[in-house]
């Protein structure tokens, strides 16, 4: 015992005199501080690195603070930890990766209202090459995602299957409906022809009936030739062309004796 500045000074030697003192023991376990530290390492190695350097380093690093079995269990735990991650990364791309498709999907469905088909099936090829990447993803959270993903990929392929299906039949009608406008065209050619002929046909009559018979010979064999140019045996007015053309070179050929009696 001593005075210093007229303060009792009382030195605690052992335990027990802790305890007489009447103070409160701090235990300290250097396996519980190292144990703290050895994690708080590996977290920090964790996030500065790649998965793959941290796992190099936790072994070296275990090798060099490993004492005991308490140690040993800290090492096994913080390896788990590490060892996990990649599940973890690869159930966040799982579900970035349906998140994508089924955007894709839905615009797919938008624009084959909107009628913009080109559109959707890129958009349906896309988000079927989505489904299928999940599908074969391993260690995805819902274990539903390989089964829905496929029946994604089969759903997205009958949906382009029935757009091509449909631009095919839209192809086909543009094809016959403008087909179909051809033949009414040529129709309507086929009567204004016939009719230029069948005037001149009445023309020859009237020349004919005035005795003009060179006048009458001209219109007729005018309207004898432009009946030839329609003549078909496969329409009606074809046919009525062919009739009208012999029977406009015959009266050309009656006109022709009239004239030489004159």
């Amino acid at each position: 015992m001593g005075r210093n500045s007229g303060t009792l000074l009382t030195t605690v030697t052992n335990s027990d005199d802790i305890r007489a003192a009447g103070m409160k023991t701090v235990k300290y376990d250097p396996w519980e501080t190292a144990s703290i530290e050895f994690i708080n390492s590996v977290l920090v190695k964790f996030a500065k690195s790649g998965a793959g350097d941290c796992k190099k380093q936790i072994f070296q690093t275990g090798r060099e603070r490993m004492n005991g079995t308490k140690n040993m269990f800290v090492f096994v735990a913080a390896l788990l930890l590490v060892l996990a991650h990649p599940l973890y990364v690869s159930a966040d791309i799982c579900d970035d990766t349906m998140d994508e498709a089924k955007r894709l999907y839905n615009s797919a469905m938008a624009a084959s209202e909107q009628k913009q088909q080109a559109r959707a099936i890129q958009l349906y090829e896309t988000a079927e090459k989505y489904y299928q990447k999940a599908s074969l993803m391993k260690n995805c959270r819902c274990p539903k995602i390989e089964k829905s993903s496929k029946a994604n990929v089969q759903l997205c392929r009958e949906n382009v299957s029935n757009i091509k299906r449909y631009l095919e039949s839209q192809r086909k009608y543009e094809a016959q409906k403008e087909a179909q406008v051809q033949i009414v065209e040529a129709q309507v050619k086929v009567v204004e022809i016939y009719e230029q002929a069948a005037s001149q046909y009445n023309q020859g009559n009237s020349y004919a009936q005035s005795g003009q018979w060179q006048n009458a010979i001209n219109a007729f064999e005018n309207a004898a030739r432009i009946w030839d140019s329609i003549a078909s045996t496969q329409t009606e007015n074809g046919n009525k062309a062919i009739q009208n053309a012999k029977q406009a070179r015959e009266l050309a050929a009656l006109a022709r004796q009239r004239m030489g009696q004159k």
